[in-house]
């Protein structure tokens, strides 16, 4: 029996041991939107009539959208959008035993409106619903605030600390707006080398240069290295761009003849096989 046979008989195998199959798929439609679809898949393969599989596919994305509808109202509270107490016991039930496998604690912050009581019989309720409103917006706030200086938490290193300033908030929106745009970079042919020649002070001549990566952006002008070469790591970007940089670099060389050529880019080169022995 050859491959072609054997792999056949393999599928043929598969379908029969089938006998009824449901998946959801999400679909691009005409009018750019996505929809979820039902597909079930029927094995009528011994029915000589039919001697196959059946599909059959549905829309379902009203049904999705009102299951998620109906989650989101189960565990959030309707006024104020913030997660109920169904959502918070799951959530705490999950961190002890996190905590517990994990050698560790957990700590849980309990906040209080003084005073609520008389807003609610002094102003009415619906002053009161206003309240609570600003409450939690204020605490999503502060928690979006504290993801942030956490991040630059992590980032400095262990032992340290960080206090939330606005401009901790800017410089996350200008890394993150930084990281979509370097995706696409290389294939604009934004990305371009700039060197920095080597000399030798016994002699006063070039014995090499350093190759860097810069980023000349559409409208923030050129970026240098520091800016963006840990998102490039990142994403992967510092992979393309690495093989770029060593084919430009050793193209270069070959006039100039030097000692020695140096790359800012050598981790690209250590991550990734296909440039060792790649042609240059």
């Amino acid at each position: 029996m050859s491959l072609a046979d054997e792999a056949h008989d393999r599928a043929e195998r598969g379908f029969r041991a089938l006998v009824q199959h449901t998946t959801d798929l999400l679909t691009l439609v005409d009018d750019r939107r996505w929809r979820t679809v039902e597909t079930i898949a029927n094995n009528l393969l011994d029915q000589d009539a039919l001697a196959g599989v059946v599909l059959t596919t549905r829309d379902i994305t009203d049904r999705r959208e009102l299951e998620t509808q109906l989650e989101h109202q189960a565990f959030h509270d309707e006024l104020t959008g913030l997660a109920n107490r169904a959502l918070f016991n799951d959530r705490v039930k999950h961190a002890l035993a996190v905590a517990e496998r994990a050698d560790g604690s957990v700590a849980v912050l309990f906040l209080d409106l003084d005073d609520f009581k008389e807003v609610n019989d002094s102003l009415g309720h619906q002053a009161g619903d206003q309240l609570l409103v600003e409450t939690a917006r204020r605490i999503e706030l502060c928690l979006r605030q504290g993801d942030t200086a956490m991040y630059r938490t992590k980032a400095a290193g262990k032992s340290s600390f960080a206090l939330f300033k606005q401009s901790m908030h800017a410089a996350a929106l200008l890394r993150l707006e930084l990281r979509n745009e370097l995706e696409s970079a290389t294939a604009r042919g934004e990305l371009s080398l700039w060197y920095q020649p080597i000399f030798d002070l016994m002699t006063g001549t070039i014995a090499g240069f350093e190759a860097q990566l810069r980023w000349t952006h559409p409208r923030r002008g050129i970026i240098p290295p520091a800016a963006f070469i840990s998102l490039a790591e990142e994403t992967g970007v510092i992979v393309r761009a690495g093989r770029c940089e060593l084919g430009q670099g050793f193209h270069l060389s070959r006039p100039l003849r030097p000692e020695r050529v140096e790359g800012l880019l050598a981790r690209a080169a250590a991550g990734d096989p296909l440039i060792v022995g790649s042609p240059l």
